[in-house]
């Protein structure tokens, strides 16, 4: 598996049209691999800077990506990684800074044989709460005096067959603890609740120094 961190070019119209419309970026991220496979990305920005990051199994090719969003002269916008490697050196016990952007949902029952309604989290009290219920599936144990919802917005945009498609978004901040190393290997690969084919659920780790 590979991480792929490409730095976007904001005075490129197109790269501003992707910040209101994730399903741009989708279809770009999916025309860059031969095979389809899932993939996870995340748009992040630091200090003044845009960055593109995606999870991938195989490389890609990011050349049109590139030329539609990114830097075409700057042999170093984009950087690799061998994810697979920073996997196995994971242990338990190990302590990170971690970010998180995920669609926050639940799900409410209408009785035996109805069909429930998936409704958004709206608080961020809620949002954390859901977050900190996942600790054992996730393999982690979040400390919740450092761990907070940075940003919590709507994400509205319409799609090429002219769906429109609505969700919740909250992006968490904090500190976790690694309890489980299998499940919590198997999170950073697969990601974390639902849209991920628009840029959620992607588990990014900065080392606690």
């Amino acid at each position: 598996m590979y991480m792929t961190q490409i730095e976007l070019d904001i005075s490129k119209r197109k790269t501003k049209e992707t910040f209101t419309n994730p399903n741009l970026i989708h279809g770009m991220v999916e025309g860059s691999f031969d095979a389809k496979e899932r993939i996870l990305w995340r748009v992040d920005q630091r200090s003044n800077k845009y960055y593109l990051i995606l999870i991938s199994n195989s490389e890609g090719d990011f050349s049109r990506l590139i030329q539609e969003i990114g830097f075409e002269d700057d042999e170093n916008s984009i950087q690799h990684k061998d994810y697979e490697q920073f996997l196995a050196n994971l242990t338990n016990e190990q302590v990170w800074r971690f970010k998180l952007k995920a669609n926050t949902i639940k799900s409410l029952s209408h009785g035996k044989g109805s069909r429930s309604k998936i409704v958004p989290l709206l608080k961020p009290e809620d949002q954390l709460e859901w977050l900190y219920n996942r600790e054992g599936k996730f393999g982690v144990n979040f400390d919740k005096n450092a761990t907070i919802v940075t940003s919590t917005y709507w994400e509205k945009f319409m799609k090429q067959n002219k769906h429109r498609i609505t969700y919740k978004i909250a992006v968490f901040e904090g500190i976790l603890t690694i309890t489980n190393i299998e499940k919590f290997r198997q999170v950073m690969k697969e990601g974390i609740g639902r849209q991920k084919a628009y840029g959620c659920g992607l588990l990014t780790l900065v080392r606690v120094m």
